[in-house]
């Protein structure tokens, strides 16, 4: 070809990682200095699945002074759910502050216990993230709180 320069293509295998070295060579069919050799190292990293956050709701009543348990799954192709970082927060720390949000449970199954703070109501929305260290997933919910019997 004339041209002064070229594109190489690299495209691993599907469900492959690791290093290759690749080395490309050209030539213009000379005899003297008519070719050129040149490698370098590719690295494939193995593809990470996001985890995945499974029951919460779009919406949940909360009854004040009662607090809300809701129970949920997080669950990841590569990561053990025990190692999933699980967090929770308020988007109004004064109508429910994020000390609130107690997170418990083990494995895949957890649950988020909200408890309300005395004589505050309104809608509030709940974002609960969870992260395998490479990926964080994050789902949010409206919680309503209520007073009893109201």
């Amino acid at each position: 070809s004339p041209n002064s320069s070229g594109s190489v293509v690299i495209a691993p295998l599907p469900d492959t990682n690791g290093t290759a070295l690749i080395t490309v060579c050209v030539t213009d069919g000379q005899a003297v200095n008519g070719t050129n050799t040149q490698s370098f190292a590719v690295t494939v990293r193995p593809f990470n699945n996001p985890p995945v956050i499974l029951g919460l709701p779009e919406r949940a009543i909360l009854q004040a002074p009662k607090p809300l348990q809701i129970v949920f799954t997080v669950m990841d192709a590569e990561t053990p759910a025990s190692a999933l970082m699980v967090t929770a927060e308020s988007t109004d720390p004064a109508a429910l502050p994020n000390s609130n949000l107690l997170l418990t449970g083990v494995g895949s199954q957890r649950i988020l216990t909200i408890t309300p703070v005395l004589g505050r109501t309104g809608l509030v929305t709940i974002r609960v993230s969870v992260s395998d260290g490479e990926a964080t997933v994050s789902w949010s919910f409206e919680v309503m709180i209520t007073l009893a019997g109201t």
